[in-house]
């Protein structure tokens, strides 16, 4: 299970798909119907907010916005609480963090869908899901960070012989 933190417009149809089951599982976690994944270290984020089920809902939320936009037909109305979405609250984030599971989106997704990536370079910045707010620090302590991105972490991407740049939107 792997809740991007990363904006869904940046994920690409098949993470998309895979986020909006994860985001719904991690939402049965919260809400203790689920006890399997509770060491998740994206699902840290959502547990240590006081209000957890509605910073997950308000996460789905967003993922339900960019499917939406791009024509995706979620089951919506049996799905998404809408009495429990808070567009105010953001659940603060590390740059590095962000960092590194841009590098991990890219990583994957240069292995699986190429194309995806060329409509990622026209983007100037990355930018988080805006449930999330973006703080200067280091990546969760907890995080495998991969070898071949520890001294590219905060700079670059290399895929095809171009360097796809790691700006984090303020």
């Amino acid at each position: 299970m792997i809740l991007w933190s990363v904006h869904p417009k940046h994920i690409d149809h098949a993470r998309l798909n895979i986020l909006w089951r994860s985001a719904l599982l991690a939402r049965e976690i919260i809400e203790g119907r689920v006890r399997e994944y509770r060491g998740n270290i994206s699902l840290y984020r959502f547990m240590a907010h006081p209000e957890k089920v509605k910073a997950i809902n308000t996460y789905i939320y967003y993922i339900w916005l960019e499917a939406r936009e791009r024509g995706y037909r979620y089951a919506v109305d049996e799905v998404l609480k809408k009495d429990l979405i808070d567009t105010e609250i953001k659940i603060p984030i590390t740059s590095g963090q962000l960092a590194l599971e841009i590098w991990r989106l890219l990583s994957r997704i240069a292995r699986s869908n190429p194309k995806w990536i060329s409509k990622l370079t026209l983007a100037p910045c990355f930018e988080a899901n805006p449930v999330f707010k973006v703080v200067e620090g280091p990546p969760d302590p907890r995080e495998r960070i991969p070898r071949e991105a520890l001294n590219r972490l905060y700079r670059s991407f290399p895929f095809k012989g171009i360097e796809i740049p790691i700006n984090i939107c303020a």
